[in-house]
Formats: structure tokens, C-alpha cells, sequence
């Protein structure tokens, strides 16, 4: 069988973009362009793919109005407008998608669900295929069938729902969805409904009478109040029917569903995007269509072959996350002109010849304790990239790497180094190099970037004196009792787990 997956979009980047815009956290880049809604989207994007492995895609959106709309006013009446700042990347949803190979569909008067709805009947239409639809939507339930099923999202994990899980859960088939709303309404689309009927009550109706027709075929039989408002609101209920009915012949400009076969893209163009936007995290192991940065490197066997300068960027590469219980495993070095790898064993002479000079780095706090560590002193830096980057940046990356694939660097990123565990290899070797020739070749840009910003004094008089002295603090540490902590972390523990089911239940 052909396994097809359907997302709608619109609910997914929605979901992304409030799930930081609720705490007040908007990711932003460094140019000051939000970016929280697209980061949530392209990882779910990815989780999808993972998880599901599909062999076709479609991606369905609003656009506009919509045919609902215009019939009923009323129609999502009291909806809060698409905020500025998720409006403002919506058009980059669609771009990541075409640069991954992954088709979307939006069209006029139609809403996404209606999309989703017209290729769930091409679907069944085709016994060849299967399909998987994915969202938090419950309308999108009524197109549940022995051929699709349904990814019901929610705020945490999901649902999987296909015809018997459904009617497990509502007493029910998936297409009498329609008839619950008819009954109960929705509030989030401004469905009326039958008014003092809720979901519990519409679900005993629709068990017993199998569908909104049957009740009021039926009504004489019905009870009490519930008569009463059944009569009162039957206009109401078949029109919120109607609304909530997916259309399911959009006319899509498809001749058939192998026009959204799935081939897995990673274009120059993603590429280009990912940048533009610094999602480095989804740079790794993207395969780089650009022209990348090679410097000529020298392996050294003594201190002699290092040239003279007023000025050296050096590199500390270290073999875990933790500086203070990890190991060195060799040192770049970087002049105006030259480049070298230092071997672990040549550093202390290293070190030693460069002392008295101007030196760059990147973490100068790594540098002391892990000098420290093999009973080394770190010299005076004068520039700290990582901090000064950090100030340009409003965030402080400890990977090196991160700041390096904007400029065109090929540098393998740490968290991919460290679960190989592969030690010094060749590849390891040269990236460590190419780290002190970024360092020394962007120091200056840096610098002066920070004196545009009127932040070098607050870099150079409270920041760069301040890392040796965190630095100390951390060596020196404080003494604690390790009873006390387990007691303390066992007390903590329960307060949090108390407080994450308060919070999904009030959620």
C-alpha cells in the first residue's frame, strides 16, 4: 500500500508560534525578524517525516476568505487577528516546504480543512493508497475511515484515531463528528449549535437516534427540556451542519495523487533559508551547496615553527560539554598569515611563546579551567569572541561552530562530535584550525560592531574582567552536603510533578 500523509498547516504553525507567544518568548534573529512560529513548524515538519516516513505529502492552508465566511458573517466571529509578528512568516512556511520537496495547497474560497478533505476522498477512491491526517482540529475526525486514520494532536503526545478507536471513544462513526457540532457547537469557529445542548447530552442523542435527521424524525420521542431546545433551535442546528461539513471537491490542479510523491529535498535554497533565518540546529547534516572556506594548515613539531606576531587567535577543542571534567584534545592557532593545529603535548610551550602578545579566543572561561585542569595558566586574552558575539547576537552559543556557518565554514558541530566519540581524527583536526582563523579573521568586525552599538566599554570593562573571575569562583566551588541535595531534589521533584498535572489540567 502507498502511505499518503496530510498536515494541515495552518494548525500546525499556529500551534508553533503560540507555544512561545503565550510565555512572552518570541525567537527572533539577529536582524530582529521573529522566527519562534517557523522554528516549531520545520522541526514538527521533520518529526513528521521521521516518524511516519512517507511516501506522499500534501500540506493544506488557508487563504483569504472562505466560501463559509461569506455565507454566515457569523462564521469564526470573535477570533483574535493573526498577531504581526506570525503573519510575518507565514510566506517562509511555504518557502522551507518547496525547498524540501514538500507540496502545499492553499486556494480560494476553500479552507485548508476542505483541501485536506478533497485528497482524503482521492484517497478512498484508490485502494492503493492509505493515508494519515495530522492535526489538532477535531473536524478534520469526520474524515476518519478504513483507509485514513487521524493524528489528533495534542498539547502533549497525541491520539491516534482510526474508525474503531473512534467509535471506542464517542459510541460512534467518525463522519457523525458533523452531527456532534450540529448539536453542541463550536465555540472556536463560532458554530451556534442547539443552545443549552452540550457535548455529553448531543452524544447520548446521536447514540440513540444515529444522526441529526434521526433526531428530529424522532423528536416526539425526546424528553423534556431537551425537546424544547431541540424545536426551539432546529434552524440553527442543520445550518451549523452545513458549517461544519468538510467540501470535499476542491478543484485541485492535480491529475492524481502521484503529483505529491514525496522525494526528500535539501536544496541550496533550504539552505539559504535556514541561514537567513540562523537555524543552525537544522544546518546539521545538511548537505552545503556553497563555496566553503579552506585555509592551507601546518601540523607543528616545535615552537620554532611558528612565526613571529604581535597578535594570535588560539582555539581550545575539548572531547565532552563539560570544560570542567572533560580533556583537551589539541589547540588551533591562527596568525594574520598562518595557521597551525598545536599538538595536546606542545600547548605549555605554546602558550608560553605567545604569553606577553595580543591573543583572541572563544570562551575564555573554558580556556582557564581547562588549562587549569593539566596545570596550566591561561595568559591575559584581550578579546573573547564568544562574549562579544554573545552581546552583538542577545544570545551566547558555546559551540563556535553555530557563528561559523553564516561566514561559509565547513565545521562539524559539537553535539555531533562528542556522540561520535570518534576522538582527534582528521576532519576534527582541521575544523579546530579553522576555528582560530575565525576567530582572528572576525575580532575586528566584532569589535567594531560593538563600538557602533556603544557597548564596547560595557564589553571590554565589565565583561572580559569578569570571565577570569567566574572562572575562579567555579574552580574554587562551595562545599555542600550530598544528603542534603538528594533530599532536596526527591522535595523538588514532587513539587513539579505536582504542579505539571495542575498545569495540564487547567490547560
Amino acid at each position: 500500500m502507498k502511505k499518503i500523509i496530510l498536515v494541515d498547516g495552518n494548525n500546525l504553525i499556529f500551534r508553533s508560534y503560540y507555544a512561545t507567544a503565550y510565555s512572552g518568548s518570541l525567537l527572533k534573529n539577529s536582524k530582529g525578524f521573529p522566527t519562534n512560529a517557523l522554528y516549531g513548524f520545520v522541526g514538527m515538519i521533520n518529526k513528521i517525516i521521521n516518524e511516519e516516513q512517507p511516501e506522499y505529502i500534501a500540506v493544506a492552508f488557508d487563504i483569504g476568505k472562505n466560501f463559509r465566511k461569506e455565507k454566515y458573517d457569523f462564521y469564526k466571529e470573535g477570533r483574535k487577528k493573526t498577531p504581526h509578528e506570525l503573519h510575518m512568516q507565514e510566506p517562509y512556511a511555504r518557502k522551507i516546504l518547496s525547498a524540501m520537496g514538500i507540496p502545499y495547497f492553499e486556494l480560494a474560497p476553500y479552507e485548508a480543512d476542505d483541501i485536506i478533505g478533497t485528497f482524503a476522498k482521492m484517497v478512498e477512491e484508490d485502494p492503493e493508497f492509505v493515508g494519515t491526517i495530522i492535526s489538532s482540529d477535531r473536524d478534520l475526525l469526520q474524515l476518519v475511515s478504513p483507509q485514513l486514520d487521524m493524528k489528533l494532536l495534542k498539547q502533549k503526545d497525541y491520539i491516534r484515531y482510526d474508525v474503531e478507536t473512534f467509535r471506542k471513544d464517542y459510541g460512534l462513526d467518525p463522519i457523525k463528528i458533523i452531527d456532534l457540532k450540529a448539536l453542541a457547537g463550536d465555540s472556536s469557529d463560532n458554530i451556534p449549535g442547539v443552545r443549552g445542548i452540550g457535548e455529553k447530552i448531543a452524544l447520548n442523542l446521536l447514540q440513540q437516534y444515529e444522526s441529526l435527521e434521526g433526531i428530529y424524525e424522532n423528536i416526539e420521542s425526546v424528553k423534556g427540556k431537551t425537546k424544547e431546545k431541540l424545536e426551539l433551535d432546529k434552524e440553527n442546528a442543520f445550518m451549523s451542519k452545513e458549517i461544519a461539513t468538510i467540501y470535499r471537491d476542491v478543484p485541485l490542479d492535480i491529475k492524481d495523487l502521484e503529483n505529491i510523491k514525496y522525494e526528500k529535498k535539501e536544496t541550496k535554497e533550504l539552505y539559504d533559508i535556514y541561514e537567513e533565518l540562523e537555524f543552525y540546529s537544522f544546518l546539521k547534516g545538511l548537505k552545503q551547496e556553497k563555496t566553503e572556506v579552506t585555509v592551507e594548515t601546518k601540523t607543528i613539531e616545535s615552537i620554532e615553527e611558528i612565526e613571529e606576531s604581535s597578535e594570535y587567535a588560539f582555539y581550545l577543542e575539548l572531547d565532552g560539554s563539560n570544560y570542567h571534567n572533560s580533556n583537551i584534545l589539541g589547540m588551533g592557532l591562527a596568525t594574520k598569515e598562518k595557521n597551525y593545529f598545536i599538538k595536546k603535548e606542545l600547548i605549555k610551550d605554546v602558550l608560553e611563546k605567545i604569553k606577553e602578545k595580543t591573543l583572541y579566543t572563544y570562551d575564555y572561561k573554558k580556556c582557564i579551567v581547562a588549562l587549569k585542569k593539566i596545570g596550566l595558566e591561561c595568559p591575559s586574552i584581550n578579546t573573547d569572541l564568544m562574549i562579544s558575539l554573545a552581546l552583538l547576537q542577545d544570545s551566547s552559543k558555546d559551540d563556535i561552530a553555530f557563528n561559523m556557518v553564516p561566514s561559509g565554514y565547513s565545521v562539524e558541530f559539537l553535539e555531533t562530535v562528542w556522540k561520535k566519540k570518534e576522538g582527534l581524527t582528521e576532519k576534527l583536526q582541521n575544523d579546530i584550525v579553522l576555528k582560530a582563523r575565525f576567530i582572528y579573521d572576525e575580532r575586528d568586525r566584532a569589535i567594531l560592531d560593538l563600538k557602533r552599538d556603544d557597548m564596547y566599554d560595557l564589553f571590554k570593562k565589565i565583561e572580559m574582567p569578569l570571565a577570569p573571575v567566574l572562572a575562579d569562583m567555579e574552580l574554587t566551588g562551595v562545599k555542600v552536603d550530598n544528603d542534603v541535595l538528594e533530599t532536596m531534589k526527591s522535595e523538588t521533584k514532587i513539587k513539579i510533578d505536582a504542579l505539571t498535572k495542575e498545569i495540564y489540567e487547567l490547560a
